[in-house]
């Protein structure tokens, strides 16, 4: 009977071990009125061998996702794996994501991008909340099926010039934001990132902040 127990305490400890390791996270974000940026659907790992996902993002009004900049992120290992994505309901404001096929560079101990998702806020945008709603992930057992639901609040703050992370100080850690999408280390867009607003987001951004940060002499 104690060999028993000790078996059955190691079968629980095994079963919610596997169950919290299949879990997705999501996490607040802010976003200016007019910006656009992305933000990352995580997974914690990759050990269930995940072949396929499905999201249905729920969008509060004045928000849109951007159908043709939404990514699978940098560490799949196969080319021919496809993002699909579409509205699926105009009048609730609900979109759709679905990977072909999914094979990733594995992980264990921390999140890691499922996917990339692009929104835009509209001028009048005054913030709300993106559900994930009928998501599942799909493993190389075809039965093995996890649905899965989340959400994340999304704040509408004030757009200031050069203060790219909306943190509300123009600080050292805006010029890294932008220096830091540009050498790839981090690949969330934001539209902010373009502050002379040229189209381009290059050097000259960093050092009109930079400029900025040090003695106010960037140009207006």
């Amino acid at each position: 009977m104690k060999y028993q127990k000790i078996l059955t305490l190691f079968a629980l400890i095994g079963f919610f071990s596997q169950v919290a390791a299949k879990s997705i996270n999501v996490y607040d974000i802010s976003i200016c009125p007019g910006e656009t940026r992305d933000f990352f659907i995580y997974m914690n790992t990759t050990r269930t061998n995940l072949v396929s996902f499905q999201i249905d993002l729920k969008l509060p009004k004045g928000l849109k996702v951007n159908v043709d900049s939404c990514k699978l992120p940098s560490r799949i290992l196969d080319n021919d794996q496809k993002l699909f994505v579409g509205c699926m309901d105009e009048t609730n404001n609900v979109f759709r994501l679905v990977s072909t096929s999914y094979n990733l560079i594995p992980f264990t101990t921390a999140d890691a991008p499922l996917v990339q998702v692009s929104i835009t806020a509209s001028e009048d945008f005054t913030g709300g909340t993106i559900s994930l709603q009928d998501m599942f992930t799909v493993n190389t057992n075809a039965d093995d099926v996890l649905w899965i639901s989340g959400e994340l609040y999304v704040t509408s703050v004030p757009y200031v010039k050069y203060d790219v992370d909306r943190d509300g100080a123009i600080a050292v850690n805006d010029c890294l934001s932008i220096v830091n999408y540009l050498l790839d280390i981090d690949q969330i867009y934001s539209s902010n990132f373009d502050v002379n607003r040229d189209g381009i987001i290059n050097v000259a951004d960093v050092q009109l902040t930079a400029n900025e940060i040090v003695n106010g002499q960037a140009e207006q």
